[in-house]
């Protein structure tokens, strides 16, 4: 096996050790967070495989991609340590954009609306005209011509 080779797949060892700990240590915390925002274990554990897919794919490609020649000069571990910067950088992003996405959904979706008590009532008076709208409209049978809704 020539010295390329040797380094490539060390790079790539390297990230994949890298990959598996980010994985572990973020696959606890990440289950708990999804389990709540997606209601079911059964879509928690699918949001947190796909992230566990792109903490490892991302950073695997990105040394894949980015693969440049060995400086002549540099030892082997130093031209690993280069490739596996790549490595990082994937890994760095692939946790930035699972936070990112984990963080869309945690923002608060609805705001708390203050009305005084004649605007409460008001607002009662409405919702017991539409639903009385609504009965009578299902009550009430089409004319001819007409389709129900």
């Amino acid at each position: 096996m020539n010295a390329d080779a040797t380094i490539l797949l060390s790079s790539l060892a390297l990230t994949g050790l890298l990959c598996a700990t980010v994985v572990l240590y973020l696959g606890r915390p990440l289950r708990g967070v999804l389990r709540d925002l997606c209601g079911s274990d059964e879509r928690a554990r699918y949001w947190v495989a796909f992230a566990n897919v792109m903490h490892v794919l991302l950073p695997v490609t990105a040394v894949l991609i980015a693969r440049e020649a060995p400086r002549t000069s540099s030892s082997t571990i130093m031209a690993v340590l280069d490739q596996t910067r790549w490595a990082l950088a994937g890994l760095i992003l692939s946790v930035v954009s699972v936070a990112v996405g984990v963080a869309v959904f945690l923002a608060p979706r609805s705001a708390t609306v203050v009305v005084d008590r004649d605007q409460a009532d008001d607002l009662q008076r409405l919702l017991s005209k539409v639903h009385a709208l609504r009965a009578h409209e299902v009550l009430t049978p089409p004319h001819r011509g007409e389709r129900s809704a």
